[in-house]
Parts: C-alpha cells; sequence; structure tokens
C-alpha cells in the first residue's frame, strides 16, 4: 500500500514540473519575441531582450572612425581638401602634408613640414676658426682633421689650437721622480732610518728633523742635521792690543788688526800698519 502511494505521489510532481517549465519557456518566448531593431542598434540580443549596437563586430577603414551613436563607420574627415602638389591630404590628420617620398634633401639638412623644402639641420651658426657644427648637438666643436700640430705642441680640444705638451719628460729635482701618467715630479715615500725624531717631508723630499718634538734649552740651539740641541759658543772676549793706537781689537775675527787711516798720496801697508809714500818707478 505504501508503495502505491509514494509511485503516485512521484508521478504527479514530475506532471507539475513538466507543466511549470512548459508555463516557463512559453513566457521567454512571448517576452523575448524577436522585433526589427533600429539602424543605430541593429543587434537583438534574445538574452536581455534589448536591441544593442556592438562595436567588436565593426572593422573601419583607414581614415574611418567608430561612431557608437549611430553603431557605423564615418570618415574620419568632414570634408577632404586637395592639395597642391608635392603635398598628399592624410586621413588620419585631415590635413595636407609633405610627401617624403618625393623630396629628397642633401646631407645636413632636412624637410620643413611647413613649408615641404629642405633646410639646413643647424641653420646660422657660425664658428671660430677650427671649430665646426657638430648636426647632431648643433654645437661648434674643435674637428682634429682640421689642425696639424707639430711636435713638441698638441691640440687643444677646447681651444683647438696647438699648445706645448706639457707632458714632456722634465729634469726632477733632487729625490723626485718623474711620474708619465701624471705628467708630474713626484716624491715617493722613504724610510728615514732608526731615529724617531727624522721624518719624510713630501714637500722637500727629503728626511727631516722634526723640530715640534725637541725642546732645547736657553743656552742652546737645534742643530736641523743632527736633530739635537748644540750649545751656543760664547763670544770672543775683547783683548788688549797694546800701546800701538793703531791696532785695535775685531771681535768677528777675534784679533787685533790694523785700523790706521792714510792720508793721499800716501798708502796703507798692512803687514807693518804704516803709512808711505807711493814709490816712483825707476826710468833708467
Amino acid at each position: 500500500m505504501k508503495l502505491f502511494v509514494f509511485i503516485i505521489f512521484s508521478v504527479l510532481c514530475l506532471i507539475n514540473a513538466q507543466e511549470a517549465e512548459s508555463e516557463n519557456s512559453s513566457t521567454i518566448v512571448s517576452r523575448c519575441r524577436q522585433r526589427d531593431c533600429p539602424p543605430n542598434k541593429p543587434f537583438f540580443n534574445s538574452q536581455t531582450c534589448k536591441c544593442e549596437c556592438r562595436p567588436e563586430l565593426f572593422r573601419c577603414a583607414p581614415g574611418y572612425i567608430f561612431n557608437e551613436k549611430k553603431c557605423q563607420c564615418e570618415r574620419k574627415c568632414k570634408r577632404i581638401v586637395r592639395c597642391v602638389p608635392g603635398r598628399f591630404f592624410n586621413p588620419e590628420t585631415c590635413r595636407c602634408e609633405c610627401n617624403l617620398a618625393l623630396i629628397s634633401c642633401f646631407e645636413n639638412s632636412k624637410v620643413n613640414p611647413k613649408t615641404c623644402e629642405c633646410e639646413p639641420l643647424c641653420p646660422l651658426i657660425k664658428c671660430a676658426e677650427g671649430f665646426v657644427v657638430n648636426q647632431n648637438t648643433c654645437k661648434c666643436e674643435c674637428d682634429p682633421s682640421l689642425i696639424l700640430c707639430g711636435r713638441p705642441t698638441v691640440l687643444n680640444l677646447k681651444t683647438c689650437k696647438c699648445e706645448l705638451d706639457t707632458c714632456i719628460q722634465q729634469l726632477c729635482p733632487h729625490n723626485f721622480i718623474w711620474n708619465s701618467k701624471t705628467c708630474q715630479c713626484e716624491c715617493p715615500p722613504r724610510n728615514c732610518g732608526i731615529n724617531p725624531l727624522f721624518i719624510w717631508n713630501k714637500d722637500t723630499c727629503q728626511c727631516e728633523c722634526d723640530a715640534s718634538r725637541i725642546l732645547c734649552a736657553a743656552d742652546s740651539y737645534l742643530d736641523p742635521e743632527s736633530c739635537s740641541c748644540v750649545k751656543l759658543t760664547p763670544p770672543c772676549p775683547p783683548q788688549n792690543c797694546g800701546i800701538n793706537p793703531d791696532y785695535q781689537w775685531n771681535p768677528d775675527s777675534c784679533q787685533c788688526e790694523c785700523a790706521k787711516k792714510c792720508e793721499a798720496p800716501s798708502v796703507l801697508v798692512s803687514e807693518i800698519c804704516q803709512c808711505l809714500a807711493p814709490q816712483i818707478p825707476d826710468d833708467g
């Protein structure tokens, strides 16, 4: 009995589902019935039941653009202009342009798109002697091929003139050596030995006494060669030169010297410190 009731119930459910599906499909068909669409929306969409424009289905020719409001390709330029000889109408820019295929310019010149004529790349540029215009930068630059410099001169690219080659090997001072890479005399560092008071001076290129490390007493002075303090030698004490007033003490030479003054025509003989008359030569 229960099995019979279940079978009857299943059959009734299936019938109801078929009837509902039939009603829905008939409703959709009646609601999305195919209809004529206007020119600006020529495609009917059965899913949305609307007429639509599909821009992805259009491929416009060169010089044309797609108008979504009208759903069609239209000419990009509103009017086509008749161009003068040597120019052509460009449908992309809607203007008359130069026909570059018909224009051949000389070297260092280019086409002026406004006049369709060849013009210099760098007009109205005057360069000094030896300089030429660089057509890429429109600047004056030195052309080494125009100037030949003889030794010992070289070409200065900034002035475009021959100048003395300063890198010719020179005679360096004591202890200095010539460096051809830096083009100058250089002082290589050296060891000044075991005496810590001597240091290497790269300016003079020699070992020198470090005076900042030595303090001498008041009665001494610093000897730079030995780098040591040396006592001052007392000045030569004055001495009596005897009763002869013509002799006087000289502290510089530390001895008695003749100080006699002679009147002309007499001459001083320093060995005997006396004024003697000049000798007249004997003609006989």
